[in-house]
Order: structure tokens, then C-alpha cells, then sequence
């Protein structure tokens, strides 16, 4: 079956799980939870398009979520279903959920890992994020440590650039402090992809304005105990006040009754890694919804 979004992780004759990428667009947490997740459950996940080739964007969430539920309902026609995404993804499954319940198919679960509530402040501070460069040190420091860098990118050396030269400064700096798989050309494309996708995606937050779910499904919420960003961070971004760097997940207004909340020891941009992911799998287990 060839669908334009959702991707096979791993396959499973039971029920299916539906994982949606976080603001970064990338699935290399989903290819973690295959390999810990200890359940009979296919695996689906959605790929943002524009990351890895060259495709169009989409200017409105409810857009995405729409065309991400139609690969969906290729895989499993009728519900009852089972949603999941990572921080974005968490609004997306959200949106999905929403738009599954106004075509009268029931959702069984909605599994939000470390995403927060859409509103107009948070969207705005992650715009802001997007430009000056915070997203992109995000992302080029998860491959320095991947890369076992000897150094990481500091937080000041990308705010100060025009947004189009952070990514080929990101670029340079992996070049010269890790051995990396790739040539100065495509990863510079690499990142720039990743630094246009997350503006966009980031856009996309700030501008969505939901209407509440109704009652059905059973929402657990995996909650990051250190924040957006650690003190210290893992990944050496800033500091921030508490307010902008620990917000608050907020999804009561949004839902029909308070998430099943599970706490996690970790900060928000590195729970896609291995072993933040293995922890994750361990909690979730046995609050998943059966495969059969």
C-alpha cells in the first residue's frame, strides 16, 4: 500500500498505533519506540513533508491533520483508533481525533508525549524560537551528541546570524568538532530543510484555535519533569525565565476530562533520544490500549 504520508515502522496483526512527528518533522523516536515498545501493536507514523525531499507545505494544522487522516483510513478503515505524537505531534493527534469524532468513528486513546496545549503564547514564543535560532541549535546539537562531538553549539552563536546563514554556521560547527557521515553540502542542505520546516510548522501551532474534544477517548499525557529546556540544559540552550522554559501542558480546556498524566525525568528536546524513549515505553506499556 502506497500512501503520500504515513510510513510502516513496524508491522503487527493486532490494532494499530499512530505516531505523528514533532516540530522537527523527523521519525527517528518512532524506530526507538518499535524496538521498546513491548506490545503486539502495528506501528504507523507520519513523515512531514519537505524534510527529506522537496515537497509542499501545509499552511494550516486542520489541513495536515486531514491529509494525514486520510493515509489513516487507508491502514484501518473504522475505528475505534489509537493516536499518538511527540510535543507537535500531540496537537496534530489531537486535531485528527477531533475530525475522526466529527466523521462519527470513535478514538480509543490519544497518547500526548510532552505536548502542550495550543495557545496564542506558546505558539507566539515558539515563532520566535523558529527565527532566532533555538530550534535549529535543538537540532544541530541532538546530532553533535549522536556524533560524540567535542563540543556543542553555544546559544549565542545563532540569534546573532541572519536566518540565512544558521544552518551553514550549524553546518560548519558539526564539521569541525565530530566525524559526520556527511558532506558539507548536504548536511548544510539537511538543517536548512529542518530550520524552513520548523518555522512553518511553528506557524502552524500559533495559529491553530481548536474547539474542545468530546468524551471518548482516553487521553494519557507523558510529562517531561524538567521543562521545555533543562537547568543546565543537555543540549546547552539558554536559560530562560521559568514561564517560557517550563510552561504549563494545559490541555484541561481542551478535553472532556483530565489526562492520565505520567511523569518522565528528562527535558523536552531530548526525550526523542534512545534512552529517554526506552523509559518512555517502559511507562506507557501497560496504560496502552489493547491490539485486539
Amino acid at each position: 500500500m502506497s500512501l503520500p504520508h504515513a510510513l510502516c515502522i513496524r508491522p503487527g496483526k493486532g490494532r494499530p498505533l499512530f505516531l505523528i512527528h514533532s516540530i522537527a518533522g523527523e521519525l527517528t523516536w518512532v524506530r526507538h519506540m518499535a524496538k521498546y515498545l513491548e506490545t503486539g501493536h502495528a506501528l504507523y507514523a507520519f513523515a512531514a513533508p519537505g524534510l527529506n525531499a522537496e515537497a509542499p507545505f501545509f499552511y494550516r494544522l486542520e489541513a495536515m491533520a486531514a491529509a494525514y487522516l486520510r493515509d489513516l483510513r487507508q491502514v484501518q478503515p473504522r475505528g475505534p483508533y489509537l493516536l499518538g505524537g511527540y510535543s507537535m505531534g500531540g496537537v496534530l493527534a489531537f486535531e485528527i481525533a477531533r475530525q475522526l469524532q466529527a466523521a462519527g468513528e470513535p478514538v480509543a486513546q490519544l497518547i500526548l508525549m510532552d505536548a502542550f496545549a495550543p495557545r496564542a503564547e506558546l505558539g507566539q514564543q515558539i515563532c520566535h524560537w523558529s527565527r532566532n535560532g533555538l530550534l535549529l541549535q535543538v537540532i544541530t546539537n541532538q546530532l553533535a551528541l549522536q556524533w560524540q562531538a567535542r563540543q556543542l553549539l553555544p546559544p549565542e552563536a545563532l540569534p546573532r546570524l541572519p536566518f540565512n546563514a544558521q544552518s551553514g554556521h550549524g553546518a560548519r560547527h558539526l564539521l569541525e568538532h565530530c566525524r559526520v557521515p556527511h558532506q558539507e553540502q548536504a548536511l548544510a542542505a539537511y538543517l536548512r530543510r529542518c530550520q524552513i520546516l520548523m518555522r512553518v510548522h511553528a506557524q502552524l501551532l500559533a495559529d491553530y484555535r481548536p474547539t474542545p474534544l468530546a468524551p471518548g477517548p482516553r487521553v494519557v499525557l507523558l510529562r517531561n519533569t524538567l521543562g521545555l529546556i533543562g537547568q543546565p540544559s543537555a543540549l546547552a540552550l539558554p536559560q530562560l525565565p521559568e514561564p517560557e522554559r517550563n510552561p504549563a501542558h494545559a490541555w484541561e480546556a481542551l478535553l472532556p476530562a483530565p489526562p492520565t498524566t505520567l511523569p518522565m525525568a528528562g527535558e523536552h528536546f531530548m526525550l526523542g533520544g534512545e534512552a529517554p524513549m526506552a523509559e518512555l515505553c517502559r511507562i506507557l506499556a501497560p496504560e496502552l490500549e489493547p491490539d485486539g
